[in-house]
């Protein structure tokens, strides 16, 4: 139960104002949770002094002091014609109501001691925040639900790292996925169309 419990704090820990105070949660674990937003971000968490939207990941490939300039609309995730696309005139206004439609989801949720509580919460993330930015300084394309979702993997690592003394609670693996294309498209037409889905849905198992 204490792993669910921290894995739940690290889902709130961060979290703007009006989703924290909605989700039921233990504070003994700040600690730990600030050291693991160290890991994730490579540097001690600095929070934005304004809100600001999400860059697209495209923007970092360009030089150091280059200024972002297309940028998703904070909405809730869609499948949208161009839900997938940032805009050069995307704006704020829309982080608001997409935060308190969050916020009225989890007020929903019951049983806060069941494990899977903390589960819907990420589900919910995953819904609500993948375009609405991490609330960090100098992290403009990183969304709240991949820093949350990293956080809370990073943040229970740790705890049990401590409680059964290791030396190296975190282990990095890195994977080549290489071949994708022809694993996906060599199947015969006449069951294209499911075989897409299935074998995309696949490689989505695997990255997560």
């Amino acid at each position: 139960m204490p792993k669910s419990h921290v894995y739940l704090a690290a889902l709130a820990h961060f979290a703007p104002n009006e989703i924290k105070k909605e989700i039921s949660y233990q504070k003994e674990y700040d600690a730990l949770i600030e050291r693991a937003a160290e890991l994730v971000l490579g540097e001690k968490p600095v929070p934005v002094k304004e809100h600001q939207l999400l860059a697209s990941v495209f923007e970092e490939i360009l030089t150091d002091n280059h200024t972002p300039s297309f940028f998703y609309q904070p909405t809730p995730f869609s499948l949208g014609e161009n839900d997938f696309f940032p805009e050069p005139q995307a704006e704020l206004k829309a982080r608001e109501e997409t935060l308190k439609d969050l916020a009225a989801e989890i007020s929903k949720l019951h049983n806060t001691d069941d494990p899977q509580y903390a589960e819907n919460i990420l589900a919910l993330y995953k819904k609500y925040t993948p375009k609405i930015h991490c609330g960090f300084e100098g992290h403009p394309t990183i969304s709240f639900y991949d820093f949350a979702k990293s956080l809370a993997g990073i943040a229970v690592s740790l705890y049990e790292g401590e409680a059964e003394n290791r030396n190296a609670p975190l282990l990095l693996i890195g994977g080549d996925l290489s071949g994708i294309q022809d694993f996906i498209y060599d199947i015969v037409s006449k069951t294209a169309a499911k075989n897409l889905k299935g074998r995309s849905f696949y490689l989505q198992l695997l990255i997560q």
